[in-house]
């Protein structure tokens, strides 16, 4: 004897077809926006790869524009530079026969040889001039000073810096005022 089947539940029983359906179809939804989101993602890298390109020629180019500026800089300060030089040399050739020659004569008379002078300052008319240096005797620095006085053609104004350094060498930086003759 065939037993008998009672449904007691108050819905209709679904079939596996149609439960294999709804799967199947959600399977092709997936794998279809699975393959949108790859189209866009391979078509969006194009894009991120184009825009990387351009903005490293970009990069490329201010960098070259850079180079470009600091290279004009430079130029115009040599410029710059050479024509300040050009001009105290055209000073001292159309100017009124002025020369710093006698001055440096005189500085170089009275430098003591343990004095090094590294720059000398002059003004447009010669008449003041900033002088700096090192040496490693104090006297050797007191007697340049004195040595300056005592010839008639300087009057030290006034010690600027003076300062020792680790190797106990004494840096100096003073003015003075030349005094010239009727020769110069």
């Amino acid at each position: 004897m065939k037993p008998i089947i009672v449904n007691l539940s108050a819905h209709e029983r679904v079939s596996k077809k149609a439960i294999w359906a709804f799967v199947v179809l959600l399977a092709c939804l997936c794998a279809l926006f699975t393959g949108v989101n790859i189209y866009e993602f391979a078509s969006n890298r194009k894009i991120i790869k184009g825009y990387e390109k351009r903005v490293g020629d970009l990069g490329r180019q201010a960098s070259t524009m850079k180079k470009k500026i600091k290279k004009r800089q430079a130029d115009t300060k040599k410029q710059k530079s050479l024509k300040k030089e050009l001009g105290y040399l055209l000073s001292l050739i159309k100017g009124d026969g002025r020369s710093p020659l006698p001055v440096l004569t005189e500085i170089e008379k009275n430098k003591p040889e343990r004095v090094d002078i590294h720059k000398i300052q002059f003004s447009n008319n010669f008449k003041k001039i900033t002088i700096q240096g090192e040496s490693d005797h104090i006297e050797s620095v007191t007697g340049f000073f004195t040595g300056l006085e005592a010839s008639g053609r300087f009057k030290v104004n006034k010690l600027i810096k003076n300062r020792i350094d680790k190797k106990h060498t004494i840096l100096f930086d003073f003015n003075a005022q030349w005094k010239p003759d009727e020769k110069d």
